[in-house]
């Protein structure tokens, strides 16, 4: 229906006939060829390999098609407001409504109403002036669909009105100029007294110069309009309160007058921000009850009258994620690296709501088709030399990272779709040849969406991480091997001169998930930078360190998610792994995400793994 919502019996004839054999000097054009003649006149470009015959057509006498009747006998009816002068008992106009009239009639076909199905339904129109289009659509079982023939329509008219346009919301303490329109369709002209109730919720701006004598709790401005002409009046004011205003308007002359109500809606100045505090709360058997006491600081430029509190307690690590799926999960689109920005967090949730028994049939089916999307959209992107860039084969070089990336969650998703190993292999091999004879990787290529990577972009720290990827999948993929027990041996020579908390931390899950001899001890150096009170631990990384599109606690989180996994993976006391979830859990925003993919994957799957080993009751 393109931009127009309601369509007519003809409209949709004419339609029918326009796609189905056509019209050509008044006769019935029957193509030899429907698919190739349904094809080129659906307005569609299409690529197919199926032989389409394309042979001579000819042309013959044929009627055209006539719709069933089912709404041949629906009638609409309006009358039109005679015109009369009015100059006292002025009714206020307050309902200005666009649609009045959305109902659903049940129609009989019997002896009342002579078996035509009508049904007459009387209502009182809004206050509106103006015209409205009476639409319909009948549904029969054995007759079909039945449509109007014409679309009849009904005005309500006033030869005297007020006409006022407000915007949808204005802030408090913002100067508006609102236009007053009187229309005059009266024979003759008209002095107008004109007069705004001046309510205390907003204050009046440049009265005098607009025109206005201010009176008690009134605004008058007196003017003279000629008939069939309309006269503007300007209202300046300040809304001083937050929520609705009524503005009441009225116009008399000694012949008619007019009257109206209207809201404006007021909202708050400045910026909406939401501050999130989150604490997680374990109950067990010994503890089935506990109080837990929250606190929220303001900001100093916090307006007054503009804040609010609410709290929700959700049976689940990831309640808030779980509460807000909507701005959590999407369909991957874009450009290779923003495709797989859609895609991880889709796995991670996809594992987590596995893992905790959360996947019902129809997130799972969505889950399921946009991660098939994601991953046949980022094979756009896969260069020739089977690695992944942004841009594919439009950029110079592909990149290690990205490659790294999209191989081990594309590797991690076979469980859920079908993946092509040939895919994940080539991009291996790509990774494999950025090594290094001493065991490390080098870079070639950009990242553009620099805060996929965290702190992972060159040096020790993306090795570390090519190294994670090579031993996830090297019990299926045994060509890296090598590559890999290279890169653990690089880790452990290097492993005394590191001393920042972020290389740390992905070291020591790469020693550990490579079942190295040195994952102990770089377990150890990490555990000792650790940041720990009575409820939280977590690591923090200074923040000059941190990539500039990060703010000072996103590295934070993403290192105490590695943190969490290797304490998941010593069997560390379930008390001290509580206290990370904690902090990890507190530091989601409102909608129970984080800043970036890297962060959310690594913070999901951290929980995830948790969840699945601990099977602990948590409250957040």
């Amino acid at each position: 229906m393109a931009n127009k919502q309601n369509f007519t019996l003809n409209e949709v004839i004419g339609s029918l006939n326009s796609y189905t054999v056509g019209f050509r000097n008044g006769r019935v054009f029957r193509p030899y060829s429907y698919d190739y003649y349904a094809a080129t006149q659906s307005g569609l470009n299409f690529f197919t390999n199926i032989p389409i015959q394309r042979n001579n057509a000819r042309s013959a006498p044929m009627s055209r098609p006539r719709a069933s009747r089912p709404m041949e006998r629906v009638v609409f009816s309006g009358e039109r407001p005679e015109k009369t002068d009015r100059t006292s008992n002025v009714k206020v106009r307050k309902d200005f409504r666009e649609v009045f009239l959305w109902e659903d009639v049940e129609l009989d076909n019997d002896d009342n109403n002579e078996g035509e199905g009508i049904s007459k339904i009387s209502r009182q129109v809004t206050d509106q002036i103006t015209t409205y289009v009476l639409y319909g659509v009948s549904m029969n079982k054995y007759y079909g669909m039945g449509l109007p023939e014409n679309l009849p329509t009904t005005t309500i008219y006033l030869p005297f009105f007020l006409s006022l346009e407000l915007p949808y919301s204005v802030k408090r303490n913002e100067i508006i100029t609102l236009d007053i329109q009187q229309f005059n369709y009266l024979t003759s002209s008209q002095t107008v007294n004109l007069t705004v109730v001046n309510n205390p919720s907003f204050e009046v701006v440049n009265a005098k110069s607009n025109g206005w004598t201010v009176g008690a709790g009134l605004l008058v401005q007196i003017f003279k309009v000629s008939s069939n002409q309309v006269f503007t009046a300007k209202l300046s004011i300040k809304p001083k309160v937050i929520g609705p205003i009524v503005l009441k308007i009225s116009a008399k002359s000694s012949s008619a007058g007019d009257a109206i109500e209207k809201v404006l809606n007021v909202i708050p100045e400045g910026v909406q921000r939401s501050i999130t505090t989150s604490t997680l709360i374990a109950v067990d058997s010994k503890n089935p009850a506990k109080d837990q006491t929250l606190s929220c600081t303001l900001p100093a430029s916090a307006y007054n009258d503009t804040t609010s509190v609410s709290a929700t307690v959700v049976g689940d690590i990831l309640g808030k994620a779980l509460s807000n799926l909507d701005n959590l999960i999407m369909m991957p689109s874009g450009c290779g690296e923003q495709t797989m920005i859609g895609f991880v967090p889709d796995y991670a949730v996809y594992k987590y709501l596995n893992a905790t028994n959360q996947l019902t049939a129809a997130l799972k089916t969505k889950l399921t088709q946009y991660l098939t999307a994601g991953y046949q959209n980022e094979l756009q992107y896969q260069r020739s030399d089977g690695s992944f860039s942004a841009f594919g084969n439009n950029d110079p070089q592909g990149s290690t990272w990205l490659s790294s990336y999209v191989a081990m969650y594309f590797y991690l998703s076979k469980s859920i779709i079908t993946i092509n190993s040939d895919v994940i292999q080539n991009a291996l091999n790509f990774i494999v040849a950025q090594q290094n004879t001493d065991g490390s990787f080098k870079e070639p290529g950009r990242v553009i969406h620099s805060d996929m990577q965290g702190a992972v972009g060159n040096g020790i720290a993306l090795t570390a991480y090519a190294t994670i990827v090579l031993s996830v999948v090297s019990n299926d993929y045994s060509s890296v091997v090598s590559a890999r027990d290279l890169a653990v041996k690089y880790l452990e020579q290097q492993l005394d001169s590191v001393t920042d908390t972020y290389s740390l931390a992905i070291i020591a899950n790469a020693l550990f998930i490579a079942n190295s001899d040195s994952a102990t001890s770089a377990f150890n150096k990490f555990d000792a930078l650790k940041v720990s009170d009575t409820t939280e631990i977590y690591w923090s990384v200074p923040a000059p360190n941190q990539n500039v599109y990060y703010g000072a606690r996103s590295l934070d989180i993403e290192v105490t998610a590695y943190g969490l996994n290797l304490l998941v993976a010593k069997n560390a006391p379930l008390t001290t792994s509580l206290k990370v979830v904690k902090y990890l859990t507190g530091k989601s925003n409102s909608f129970g995400g984080y800043s970036s993919s890297q962060i959310l994957s690594c913070a999901l799957v951290a929980l995830v793994i948790f969840a699945s080993v601990t099977h602990y009751h948590i409250y957040c």
